[in-house]
């Protein structure tokens, strides 16, 4: 896997990755109870790890939707989650 297919996240607290958890499991997307797994939903699948202590969430995109570009994936998410960040 490419490091461009990996993204982490900072200042993720145990509140939030919690919330999180149960945000997708609401959605019917199976979530692992460990801080680390695989998860798959709708043609997309890939790695989590969750470290409460340095409070980061590492995502791996291993497979990608038919019909959605890697990079809209990937840019939708990064907008999602840095909104502040400039556009290059």
């Amino acid at each position: 896997m490419r490091t461009d297919d990996t993204q982490t996240y900072d200042g993720i607290t145990r509140e939030v990755f919690d919330r999180l958890k149960a945000g997708l499991t609401n959605a019917k997307i199976a979530f692992p109870e460990q801080d680390s797994g695989s998860i798959s939903s709708h043609g997309l699948t890939g790695d989590f790890t969750y470290n409460e202590t340095a409070q980061t969430l590492t995502l791996s995109v291993s497979k990608y939707p038919f019909l959605a570009p890697k990079a809209m994936v990937l840019e939708n998410n990064r907008r999602r989650h840095h909104p502040g960040e400039a556009l290059v």
